[in-house]
């Protein structure tokens, strides 16, 4: 009995051990595309456009890594789908925000 829940343990932590790096990377990757956009001085609806593929790569890791550590949780596809997507789709709707609120004042992020 010990020995399944340490296993499970492990399970857990090895789907999660590459979430923190992949947000960190696909966030990293929506802030390089906002500071480039912002010195570009590209519209705000031709950056909404550019997000999506902007980062592809970056976001299918992150939805991976998400749906992998929902899954060892015990989500099922479904539902892991489901968190990863609304997950994605707030970072992208902050991430528009965020420039156009840096195009209203003229700043940069950091």
């Amino acid at each position: 009995m010990i020995s399944l829940a340490l296993a499970s343990m492990l399970v857990l932590a090895q789907a999660d051990a590459g979430l923190p790096q992949a947000r960190r990377a696909y966030g990293d990757c929506l802030n390089r595309a906002v500071r480039s956009h912002l010195d570009s001085k590209t519209s705000p609806a031709a950056f909404d456009k550019g997000l999506a593929t902007a980062c592809a790569a970056k976001e299918a890791a992150y939805r991976n890594a998400i749906m992998a550590s929902e899954k060892a949780a015990g989500a099922s596809a479904a539902e892991a789908e489901e968190l990863a997507s609304m997950d994605i789709e707030d970072l992208e709707t902050n991430t528009k925000d965020l420039y156009r609120l840096h195009m209203e004042q003229g700043t940069r992020p950091e």
